[in-house]
């Protein structure tokens, strides 16, 4: 093969120059002060383990709306009539979720973390489908955000969930005025006890996607 091609030209020389010359470049960029050229840093991609990372996250966010969804259904609806009968006069007595303070509280909560949880779900499928990581953010700002959100809300979803069960008990023990057992009230319970129980799975997942932002921000620290 003849060798004075352009495998033997100044520029490529069969690689054999090139080490040597950009360590002279680099000596001659820290001996006047200069900048040495980066390295190159390859860009977040979704690959090895930040793909299972990314599926993960993008899980908990899934959760988070299914089950914040299924809890503040049951509590919108969560009304019933009870007819009671007193020979010879009968009466009917209502009852609705708006009567308890918890339950109403409750349900905002679960409806503002289905909300945010659809909008971190939106960014998170952004990320992945332009091969980042569902956990990368722009900035480190954006990162923190999304973590003391995350923290923020799944406090107060577990704070609304203690109040739902408290009142739960309350109506149980007969302390409201009235009880679940033998007033004709106990569809109204069982859907106020599966709402609360939905709102504590969503606190579950909310808290786990907490931590996976925890882990991001360790990450970005050590950069």
């Amino acid at each position: 093969m003849d060798s004075s091609g352009a495998w033997k030209t100044e520029e490529f020389d069969n690689g054999r120059n090139f080490q040597p010359r950009y360590a002279a470049t680099a000596g001659a960029g820290a001996a006047t002060g200069g900048v040495t050229p980066p390295m190159y840093n390859p860009p977040v991609t979704n690959s090895g383990g930040g793909k299972g990372i990314s599926t993960v996250s993008v899980s908990l966010r899934i959760a988070q709306i299914v089950f914040t969804l299924i809890s503040f259904s049951l509590m919108g609806a969560n009304k019933q009539t009870a007819t009671y009968y007193d020979y010879p006069y009968y009466y009917t007595s209502s009852v609705t979720f708006t009567v308890l303070t918890a339950y109403v509280f409750l349900l905002s909560m679960n409806v503002i973390v289905c909300f945010y949880s659809i909008v971190q779900l939106v960014i998170s499928i952004i990320q992945m489908c332009s091969g980042r990581n569902a956990l990368s953010s722009p900035t480190m700002a954006c990162s923190m955000i999304t973590f003391i959100f995350d923290q923020v809300l799944a406090y107060a979803l577990m704070a609304a969930g203690a109040a739902g069960a408290g009142a739960a008990v309350i109506i149980k023990r007969g302390e409201a005025g009235w009880k679940c057992s033998g007033s004709g009230f106990e569809s109204f319970c069982s859907k106020g006890d599966a709402a609360v129980a939905m709102t504590f799975i969503a606190f579950v997942c909310l808290a786990a996607s907490a931590l996976l932002y925890t882990f991001r921000l360790y990450r970005v620290a050590k950069m």
